[in-house]
Formats: C-alpha cells, structure tokens, sequence
C-alpha cells in the first residue's frame, strides 16, 4: 500500500516526539503547498496525535513550531 503524506508526515512526528519542530523543515515531509492541512488532519482520527505549536519572533519575523506530544507526557 502507497504511503500517504499524512503518513509520512505523522511518522515525522514520532520519530520525533516532544521535539519542536520548525515549520520550514515540514515542507519536503509533507507538501508544500498543503502541510498546514496534513498537519490539522493529524489532529483528528484516525491519527488523533496531539500535536502542539508556538510562535516565536526571530529577528523581527513570525516562526511556527509544532510538536507531536506522546499520550503519556501529554495528560502529565
């Protein structure tokens, strides 16, 4: 069966986990021009992955981060 890029977008995370991730490195994983979509489509099932973000100001611009947070740490 073909892998999804919600698939390997999702195996991005867990072999990730709890580890920020910046927005920029997402696109090659995900797609260009729909990571922010993959990315919400994890949020609901059949993947149901928590999935945090933040924004920082670095040099004067807007950075997104997200991270994938395992069910244990993210009831902690």
């Amino acid at each position: 069966m073909k892998q999804t890029l919600n698939d390997r977008l999702a195996a991005y995370f867990r072999s990730r986990a709890g580890e920020w991730v910046n927005a920029h490195d997402l696109l090659p994983v995900a797609g260009f021009a729909a990571w922010r979509t993959r990315l919400s489509e994890l949020r609901k099932p059949p993947y149901a992955m928590p999935i945090e973000n933040r924004v920082e100001i670095v040099n004067g611009r807007k950075q997104s981060w997200y991270r994938f947070v395992p069910a244990k740490e993210h009831a902690a």
